[in-house]
């Protein structure tokens, strides 16, 4: 499975550490997990690494092979404002960590939209390449890059937070302490 770092952010202000550096994190959280890797095809471009372009790209490497975009809830609620948002799933289908309390895309197209996708159960998304949304109930997780750079700011440790190898890499870079 495939971990892409987002390139230049589109819907959210500039991440503080560099691209290179947030794939590395990414590298070392996966560090030891089979079948995960980081793939830095958004970090190679000047401007943003829109993720229609990024799933175009994958689908013309996997042929028919099923792919699957790992959304949060959150995501889902603006989905309208991605670039060529409705054309996510003709590439791949879109799966959407859902937490209770979240909500459908913001607009009444992009709800119509999402509602007209919907699969009940992951074993349809072997069925065919692409176009269902699957939502995933998980549990909420509470742990934020807000807090995270909060206490690396403060120098505070990070404990259960991220794994060992990536607070060690912030650790060495200094990344997000006293303000950076």
């Amino acid at each position: 499975m495939a971990l892409v770092p987002a390139g230049v952010p589109v819907h959210r202000r500039a991440a503080r550490a560099t691209g290179d550096q947030r794939k590395d994190m990414l590298a070392a959280a996966v560090s030891g997990f089979p079948g995960l890797y980081v793939d830095d095809r958004e970090l190679s471009g000047d401007g943003p690494g829109w993720t229609i372009d990024t799933l175009a790209s994958f689908r013309a490497e996997s042929g028919e092979r099923p792919l699957c975009l790992l959304i949060g809830a959150d995501q889902l609620e603006v989905l309208d404002t991605w670039r060529r948002w409705r054309e996510l799933t003709d590439y791949a289908h879109l799966v959407v960590a859902w937490r209770n309390g979240a909500g459908w895309p913001g607009g009444e197209e992009a709800s119509r939209w999402a509602k007209a996708r919907r699969c009940k159960d992951s074993s349809s998304l072997h069925e065919r390449p692409a176009g269902s949304l699957l939502m995933m109930d998980l549990p909420a997780v509470d742990i934020s890059s807000t807090d995270i750079r909060a206490r690396c700011a403060a120098g505070a440790g990070l404990g259960e937070l991220v794994p060992e190898a990536v607070e060690r890499y912030i650790q060495q870079e200094k990344l997000y302490s006293h303000g950076t």
